[in-house]
């Protein structure tokens, strides 16, 4: 390959590189050397009689979108839920059941520090 065949690919790929980053800065831009853990077995009251659990809260203060979300003691049956609500969808999730109990620890990059709602909660 000559020099100036090398030199115009060069010259495609820095555009074509600058084109995707234009479309797509999140991807440029993410925090996934950040890792925030939650766990998700204590609940606390909100004042006006209800109460959320405490990750919801930590996750919240603590965490920002593209962090590397680490969520423990989810049960089982409850491990749906909190992927639809906090989980990308583009990127990986993992989820392993801990040896203890029927509960899971999820793995997953955080696509907002606020959960998801579901239909049911926007009406």
């Amino acid at each position: 390959m000559t020099s100036s065949k090398k030199e115009f690919i060069g010259e495609i790929m820095k555009k074509l590189i600058m084109i995707l980053g234009f479309f797509s800065p999140s991807a440029l831009l993410a925090d996934m050397d950040s890792i925030c853990l939650a766990a998700h077995t204590h609940n606390y009251s909100l004042g006006d009689g209800s109460s959320k659990d405490s990750h919801y809260s930590l996750i919240a203060r603590s965490c920002e979108r593209n962090n590397i979300l680490q969520l423990i003691d989810i049960p089982q049956d409850n491990l749906g839920a909190q992927i639809s609500q906090w989980c990308r969808y583009d990127r990986q999730i993992t989820y392993l059941p801990q040896t203890y109990g029927e509960y899971s620890t999820l793995t997953c990059v955080l696509y907002s520090n606020e959960p998801r709602r579901s239909l049911k909660e926007k009406h």
